[in-house]
């Protein structure tokens, strides 16, 4: 083994060399990198930008999130009534036209929309929203808002579901009106024994009565519903409630969601219930 020896005299200076030699090889940059690691490619951040252009813009991006990351999303629409947020459709969707005189066909409405888009990180290796789901929902609403589309909405999780509730729309003035969703309606139902689909059409009845506006079933599984039992009652409590339980019966509540449709030309609700895959 070699030893190496140092003059005495020069020790001090020797190590006083050493310690300055290494401060410099960890010398930092004002942005708190060393020099050495400044030498290394910086690590792409991965970006994920969601843009739709649709009649009911924040429905179908949520629609696309469900898809794409297995979150549930549900989603009620504000009530449409101001002329700059509906669109005539009739010559384009009615198949009756040579049955009356021009301009005379019962008109056809639907929501407006338009082009709505977001952009959020991913982590490069789970390939998943770097924020929380709620994050990324809540800055759809902000955009959905900044652009001046339809509807006023609020979200609430419950770290399993996220819900997208309508607070308010425009009224023929475009003044905003502070307006609830229909599914915050209080309803009772009494407990009973009866299928899921018996249980959504009394939900359905419950809340037209309650919030004096038509509410229907639109497109569901309706088999499945037909195929299962329960026996669940409510008093007094938000429509929202039944129908979380109600699906929580038929084993849908983890991987199904809803959207609650307004039709501006018939003035009335459709609610929609989707399997969401994980």
């Amino acid at each position: 083994m070699h030893v190496f020896h140092f003059p005495k005299r020069r020790g001090t200076a020797f190590a006083m060399l050493c310690l300055i030699g290494g401060l410099l090889a960890v010398a930092t940059f004002g942005d708190g990198t060393n020099r050495r690691n400044s030498l290394l490619p910086a690590q792409p951040k991965a970006t994920e930008n969601l843009t739709v252009n649709d009649p009911r813009p924040v429905a179908e991006a949520v629609w696309q999130l469900e898809k794409k990351y297995g979150w549930i999303v549900t989603y009620e629409d504000p009530i449409y009534i101001n002329s700059n947020e509906i669109a005539d459709v009739t010559l384009q969707v009615r198949r009756d036209l040579d049955q009356y005189k021009p301009g005379e066909a019962p008109k056809v409405f639907i929501p407006k929309g338009g082009e709505l888009s977001i952009s959020f990180y991913l982590n490069p290796d789970t390939g998943r929203p770097v924020e929380p789901p709620e994050t990324v929902v809540q800055r759809l609403l902000d955009a959905n808002s900044a652009v001046g589309y339809a509807g006023k909405f609020r979200l609430e999780s419950n770290r399993r579901v996220m819900h997208i509730i309508p607070t308010g729309y425009k009224d023929i003035s475009g003044a905003v009106i502070s307006h609830p969703s229909i599914l915050d309606s209080i309803i009772t139902i009494p407990a009973q024994e009866r299928t899921g689909l018996q249980s959504l059409e009394l939900l359905c009845d419950a809340v037209s009565l309650s919030a004096r506006m038509k509410m229907r079933l639109g497109t569901l599984d309706r088999n499945l519903f037909g195929n299962s039992r329960n026996r669940i009652g409510v008093n007094r409590v938000k429509a929202r409630v039944f129908l979380m339980r109600t699906l929580e019966t038929v084993n849908l509540y983890a991987g199904h969601s809803w959207q609650l449709f307004y039709d501006p030309t018939m003035k009335n609700y459709a609610l929609n219930i989707h399997p969401v895959s994980k």
